[in-house]
């Protein structure tokens, strides 16, 4: 959801951008919000393969049915 809000508010400040490009306001404001975009794809990375590793590790609760199947 962060990252859906973060991308909108980078789109706001490219469209003013156009207008003016050589703001240096807005140039500062895009780039502080491309880092606040950087951190929320960075979590967002780290948590998934923190869950990919804890689901490899604990497996999945309907896996024996799986392996009962494959056999």
């Amino acid at each position: 959801m962060h990252i859906r809000k973060e991308l909108a508010k980078v789109a706001k400040v490219y469209e003013a951008l156009q207008s003016q490009p050589l703001s240096s306001d807005l140039a500062k404001e895009e780039h502080k919000l491309q880092a606040e975009l950087s951190f929320w794809l960075s979590l967002e990375d780290m948590l998934r393969q923190k869950s990919r590793e804890a689901w490899l590790h604990l497996g999945d609760k309907n896996s024996k049915i799986f392996i009962r199947w494959s056999r």
